[in-house]
C-alpha cells in the first residue's frame, strides 16, 4: 500500500496524470467499490495496484502490466500478466526488479526447501 501511494504521487507530480488511482488489499468498503467503479467505467485509465487487484478483474482494454518487483514464481508472473489482452489484442508485460527482489525470492525458496 505504501509503495502504491508513493508511485501515485510520483506519477501525478512528474507527468500531470489525473486519471489514475491505487488499489490494494487494505482498501475496503465504499472506497473499494468507488475505485473499482471508476476503473470499470473508464474514468481511471491507470491503476497502480498490488496483486490484490487482479482477482476477478476481466477488463478487455488492458494493454500493459508493469511489475515493480519480481514475481515470486512463473505462475504468479503469468497470472498477473494475464490481466492484459483479454480481447486478443497485443499487449506488453514489463518486469522491473532489483537484485534485492531476487535475493528475497531466493531466500524464501531455499527456506521452503529446507523444511
Amino acid at each position: 500500500p505504501k509503495d502504491c501511494k508513493e508511485l501515485l504521487g510520483e506519477l501525478e507530480s512528474q507527468y500531470n496524470i489525473n486519471s489514475l488511482d491505487i488499489f490494494h488489499g487494505k482498501i475496503t468498503g465504499n472506497t473499494r467499490k468507488l475505485t473499482l467503479a471508476k476503473w470499470i467505467d473508464g474514468t481511471t485509465k491507470i491503476m497502480i495496484a498490488t496483486t490484490a487487484f487482479g482477482m476477478g478483474i476481466n477488463m478487455k482494454h488492458v494493454r500493459l502490466v508493469i511489475h515493480l518487483t519480481f514475481p515470486f514464481s512463473m505462475t504468479h508472473l503469468i497470472q498477473q500478466s494475464d490481466r492484459a489482452g483479454r480481447d486478443q489484442s497485443l499487449v506488453k508485460s514489463v518486469v522491473m526488479y532489483s537484485n534485492n527482489d531476487l535475493h528475497t525470492n531466493y531466500s524464501i525458496l531455499t527456506q521452503d526447501q529446507e523444511r
